[in-house]
């Protein structure tokens, strides 16, 4: 064995946020990496407090310091559950800081790539099904896209769905049931019913 990924941190120790337990993770990190071991540790930041915004240091990490302390590198990657953009910034350095830069997951493919611009439909390929608030999301690259930002994603989107590149599944307007957006699929990515 030359490389150890640990998913998640969580599930090897219990009471992280303890000194004892961060000092005891930093142990076992430096005696693996003295043995020439490479190591990568998926791992969590605090739980978001309203209006906090993206994490941007160390002391976001949870837990105790110990766990921070004893890595090389810190990655932050940030995006939701099943975004096909998401945010890479190194938030602790050996050497040469890396990025920030924004990585394209395809999950159709099971591929990762980095993306120096946010096209439409390669978005939309990434995805499985956004609507064009979250397409505004990525594009304008903020939480928050104007309604402009989003008018101008669903231009994009429509043009698509006019050029059979992609296909739009109606949603529904509020009520008792609460409303659901529109949701816009890549053509490649629809399964096809028997």
């Amino acid at each position: 064995c030359d490389t150890i990924v640990i998913d998640s941190l969580k599930d090897v120790a219990a009471d992280l946020s303890k000194d004892e337990t961060g000092s005891r993770i930093n142990m076992a990190v430096q005696t693996a990496m003295a043995d020439g071991l490479e190591l990568l540790v998926l791992h969590h930041q605090r739980k978001e407090v309203r209006g906090g915004g993206k994490p941007k240091t160390l002391a976001d990490v949870y837990g105790s310091t110990w766990i921070t302390a004893g890595a090389g590198s810190v990655l932050l990657l940030w995006g939701d559950a099943g975004d096909p953009l998401v945010e890479v910034s190194h938030l602790k350095q050996p050497a040469e800081v890396v990025g920030p830069f924004t990585m394209l997951h395809d999950s159709r493919k099971g591929a990762v790539s980095v993306s120096d611009s946010a096209d439409v439909l390669t978005i939309l390929r990434g995805g499985k099904g956004l609507s064009a608030s979250s397409v505004a999301m990525v594009v304008h690259a903020t939480g928050e896209p104007s309604k402009n930002d989003v008018e101008k994603a669903r231009r994009k989107l429509d043009r698509l769905v006019e050029d059979r590149l992609a296909t739009r599944h109606e949603g529904r307007k509020g009520g008792a049931g609460g409303g659901a957006p529109s949701l816009y699929f890549a053509v490649s990515t629809l399964r096809m019913e028997p």
